[in-house]
């Protein structure tokens, strides 16, 4: 039955994903809320993003087979917190825990917040200019089951909540069992502010100082010890039904990567463990859980039960 229930969701999610690429492709839909949205960050306009990406994580784990994946590009601001491991648990949902890491010491856990501009958005078959939509993500990586049943346990990654400035794309990930949220975002080359749709307050903001070159990840060697955050697959928790996986495969290989410090303030506690604070981190050319910009393709599966992940044996 669960099953049954994925494969119709991922056919409504592909039927959807093409219908509003289309859409964004010959400017139709509705006009995203906020002003100012950053496509790509100061400087950037010129980068290329060639070559193929070879497979990491997809090699070492068997996935369900699909033909259709959804692909786009993403310019954007990592700002890693090490957060108290008490309130990141608070923020999952009961299947799920904490897995070990190494990121961050004991009593505290690594947690991603993410500033970003997506851009030709389609699925695979599609050759369309795809969607463009200003996205915020809250990233939680190193998560397992709680229950040692199934066959690959962890780590997966873990997304609390989603803001985006269009509603199409918040849909499409309500199908994925995404928590997406419409919201206003207001960006410029240094800052990203977001707030609530039918008002003026606040969410969350960034503040965002670029230096040094503009490299390929592995050019950064601090950043060696994060990569493994970005190669995990997802699981989310859908409003209705079981849980769902996606394997979100950060082409890192073709990326491009810029260190800066930011600063991120957050002023509603939208999520369970969230306070009102601020967090300022320096960059990854300084620490190893740094800061940094980058412009990276990405490719996602449509979702699978992730009970059905297996570890592959080598």
């Amino acid at each position: 039955m669960g099953s049954l229930y994925v494969k119709l969701l991922g056919a409504c999610h592909q039927a959807l994903c093409a219908v509003f690429a289309a859409l964004g492709s010959v400017g139709r839909g509705p006009t995203r809320a906020g002003t100012g949205q950053r496509d790509s960050w100061k400087g950037w306009d010129a980068l290329e993003l060639s070559g193929r990406s070879p497979a990491t994580t997809r090699e070492r784990l068997l996935f369900p087979e699909h033909s259709v994946d959804v692909v786009g590009e993403y310019s954007a601001a990592v700002v890693p917190w090490p957060m108290k491991a008490a309130a990141v648990q608070a923020m999952l949902p009961r299947e799920l825990e904490l897995g070990p890491q190494s990121l961050t010491p004991s009593g505290q856990h690594p947690v991603l917040w993410v500033f970003g501009r997506q851009r030709s958005v389609r699925p695979n078959f599609l050759k369309v200019r795809g969607m463009r939509y200003s996205e915020f993500i809250v990233a939680i990586p190193y998560v397992q089951w709680v229950s040692t049943v199934n066959a690959y346990r962890g780590p997966f990654t873990f997304l609390p909540r989603l803001y985006l400035d269009h509603p199409f794309p918040v849909i499409l990930g309500i199908l994925f069992g995404l928590a997406k949220r419409w919201c206003r975002f207001r960006q410029d080359d240094h800052s990203d502010d977001l707030s609530s749709l039918f008002g003026i307050s606040s969410i969350v903001r960034g503040r965002f100082t670029p230096h040094g070159p503009v490299l390929t990840p592995t050019q950064f060697p601090l950043f060696a010890g994060m990569r493994p955050a970005f190669e995990q697959p997802l699981i989310d928790k859908p409003v209705l039904g079981p849980l769902l996986g996606a394997y979100f495969d950060w082409e890192l290989d073709r990326a491009w990567m810029q260190a800066l410090d930011a600063e991120v303030e957050i002023q509603q506690a939208f999520l369970p463990g969230l306070a009102k604070e601020g967090y300022e981190v320096k960059g990854i050319d300084q620490v190893p859980l740094g800061a940094f910009c980058f412009l990276v393709p990405w490719t996602v599966t449509l979702p699978f039960l992730p009970s059905a992940l297996r570890t592959q044996v080598v």
